[in-house]
């Protein structure tokens, strides 16, 4: 009987220390990144795979940062350097090895400060997305998304006008969503094999000019349907389709369609269609 309690006390140390190997595989990560005096923040995002969470905060330093992950797995990297009045934050992570467990970590919180003025540039591969630029100072955004899915929002209007958004996306699933909120001047969207929502609600002021580029994937773009509004289209597409849904638009040339306050309206966006064999449905909300 002793050697049977022996057996199994032996036995329960080996599992209670294997236990403390699967916990001390999970770390985090918390950082805080000064602006060190600069007034403008180019951050440069390059995420193999996981999930990122970003959103505005009013905090004094230009980002803080947690992260959650899988040592043993996953290699990242945060760095920060200033350039005269510009401040440059990287962030970026990779995978160690090619053959990694389903259940790794890899969880950044990102928090960035309202009170600077932000470029924006991120390459995203295989990972699960939500982020919310509202209420932050965007000056321009280039997104390159891969096989990722989630939400990009405009959740309030940014505290200036974005000058130029770009967004290209992979086979992904991905809803844009208060795409008003940003008052562009320039966007422009190309989707591969991608399923895609296009929100342009938000309260858009001023002239902006979207160019939409669809290969084989679907694109719904929301207006809502106060806004003036502008489509080209090209009318000899055969294996693509261009529709309207809820909406009042008169074509004033071949492939061509306008609101009927399009000429007057002081707030009035332009589209620039060009699908390959995928479809782009406009619905009026």
């Amino acid at each position: 009987m002793s050697r049977l309690v022996l057996i199994i006390a032996i036995a329960a140390i080996f599992l209670f220390a294997a236990g403390i190997v699967v916990a001390d595989r999970v770390e985090t990560d918390t950082r805080t990144v000064d602006a060190e005096g600069a007034e403008v923040i180019d951050l440069e995002c390059d995420f193999a795979v996981g999930s990122i969470y970003i959103q505005s905060a009013d905090i004094d330093n230009a980002a803080e940062i947690e992260i959650t992950y899988s040592p043993r797995y996953v290699d990242y990297d945060i760095g920060y350097r200033r350039r005269g009045r510009t401040g440059v934050l990287t962030l970026e992570s990779d995978f160690l090895r090619r053959n990694i467990r389903d259940d790794f970590e890899n969880e950044w919180q990102v928090e960035l400060s309202t009170e600077y003025e932000f470029d924006i540039d991120m390459e995203i591969g295989a990972c699960e997305v939500e982020i919310d630029l509202g209420g932050l100072a965007v000056r321009s955004l280039d997104l390159e998304l891969g096989a990722s899915s989630g939400l990009i929002d405009f959740s309030k209007p940014t505290k200036t006008r974005v000058e130029e958004i770009s967004i290209s996306v992979g086979a992904s699933s991905m809803e844009i969503a208060n795409l008003g909120n940003a008052s562009f001047d320039r966007l422009t969207f190309e989707g591969g094999a991608a399923s895609c929502d296009l929100d342009f609600r938000g309260g858009f002021s001023g002239e902006g000019e979207v160019e939409l580029e669809v290969g084989l994937g679907s694109c719904d773009i929301i207006v809502p349907r106060d806004l003036a509004i502008r489509v080209e289209t090209d009318d000899d597409a055969w294996f693509s389709s261009v529709d309207f849904h809820g909406l009042r638009l008169d074509e004033v040339d071949d492939g061509i369609y306008e609101t009927e306050d399009f000429d007057d309206a002081d707030d009035r966006i332009i589209f620039v269609v060009e699908v390959g064999m995928g479809s782009v449905d406009f619905r009026g909300k």
